[in-house]
C-alpha cells in the first residue's frame, strides 16, 4: 500500500488572498513615466504596446503578447503611448505576509504558453467589470457587500490556482511555512507581533530564535528569501504605504507610528527604499487614474 504523502489540508488555512483590482483597458494618461509600486503583486498582460521598468540593477523592456509579473521591487515604469494591459492587482500570502511564490525576479512569457491563464484573468475582470461598470481602473478598495464577496472568492481562487500552477512550472520556487525552520518560525512571530516603534536588533532576534546572527541570516535568506532586518523593513514599508494610500493620518504621524524620531528622517528612508518621499507617494495614489 503506497502512503499518502500529502499534508493534511489544515496547513494550507494559512494561505490568504485579497484582491486589490482587476481590469483590461487602453491607458489613457497625461503622463507615460511614473512610478512602480511594487506591492501588492501584479500581474500585467500586455494586449498591445510595450512596457519599460527601470529598476536599481537595471532596465526590464516588455512588449505585447507578453505576461509579466515584475519582482518585488519599486522601479520607474514607462508605457508606449497606446499600450492596452490586463492588470491584476493581488495578495497571495501565508501568515507573517510570506508570498507563496518568490518575487525575487521579474517572470515572463509569451500570452499563448499559458491559456488557462490568460481565461481565469479574464473571467476575473468580467467579474469585477460587472460589479464596477463605470471604472476605468479600479482603487485600492474594492467596496462590496457580503454577499458579493462571497461570489469574488471563487472567481479569485481560479485566478490565483492558475497563478500558482503557471508560475511554478517555470521554476518560481514555493515559499512554505510548514517546511520552514523552527528558528525562522520564532522570528517571524516575533517580527509580527513587534510594536514598529520598537527598533529591531538582529542580536536579540537571533538570541531570541536560539541561533547566532549569521545562522538566521542564512536561515532567512534560503527560507524566505531575505534577511531578517530586510523582512522588518519590508513589514514597516507595507505599513508606511497603507496609511499613506488611506490619507487619514498627517505624514508625521505615520512617522512616529513606525518608529521615526522625525519626518525628516522617515522621509528620507521612505525615499530610500521607495524613490518617492512620503508626499509624492501620497499625491500619486489620490489620482487613481495613474495607477496600474
Amino acid at each position: 500500500m503506497i502512503e499518502n504523502a500529502d499534508p493534511p489540508l489544515s496547513q494550507w488555512s494559512r494561505f490568504r488572498c485579497k484582491l486589490l483590482w482587476a481590469y483590461d483597458n487602453p491607458l489613457v494618461r497625461k503622463r507615460w513615466e511614473w512610478p512602480y509600486i511594487c506591492s501588492p503583486t501584479a500581474a500585467w498582460l500586455i494586449s498591445s504596446g510595450s512596457v519599460k521598468l527601470k529598476f536599481r540593477d537595471g532596465m526590464e523592456h516588455y512588449t505585447s503578447g507578453t505576461w509579466v509579473f515584475p519582482k518585488e521591487e519599486d522601479a520607474i515604469q514607462t508605457f508606449e503611448e497606446g499600450t492596452h494591459l490586463l492588470s491584476i492587482r493581488f495578495q497571495a500570502e501565508w501568515d507573517y505576509a510570506v508570498p507563496i511564490l518568490s518575487r525575487a525576479r521579474s517572470v515572463a512569457f509569451p500570452q499563448e504558453e499559458a491559456p488557462r491563464l490568460a481565461q481565469d484573468a479574464s473571467a476575473l475582470v468580467d467579474f469585477v467589470a460587472r460589479r464596477f461598470p463605470e471604472a476605468k481602473a479600479s482603487s485600492y478598495v474594492l467596496r462590496g457587500d457580503f454577499g458579493f464577496y462571497l461570489e469574488l472568492q471563487p472567481v479569485l481562487m481560479r485566478w490565483i490556482s492558475s497563478y500558482y500552477a503557471t508560475l511554478t512550472q517555470r521554476g518560481v520556487p514555493m515559499h512554505n511555512l510548514e517546511g520552514l525552520d523552527e528558528r525562522v518560525i520564532s522570528a517571524l512571530q516575533s517580527i509580527e507581533t513587534r510594536p514598529l516603534q520598537v527598533p529591531l536588533h538582529t542580536n536579540d532576534l537571533a538570541e531570541w530564535a536560539g541561533c547566532s546572527v549569521s545562522q538566521l541570516n542564512k536561515l532567512f535568506v534560503k527560507q524566505i528569501g531575505m534577511t531578517p532586518a530586510a523582512f522588518w523593513t519590508r513589514r514597516k514599508l507595507a505599513i508606511a504605504r497603507a496609511e499613506l494610500r488611506k490619507g487619514r493620518l498627517s505624514v508625521k504621524m505615520i512617522s512616529f507610528s513606525i518608529g521615526f524620531g522625525s519626518g525628516e528622517h522617515f522621509s528620507n528612508w521612505f525615499k530610500k527604499h521607495t524613490g518617492l518621499t512620503p508626499r509624492e507617494f501620497r499625491q500619486l495614489h489620490s489620482d487613481q487614474s495613474k495607477i496600474s
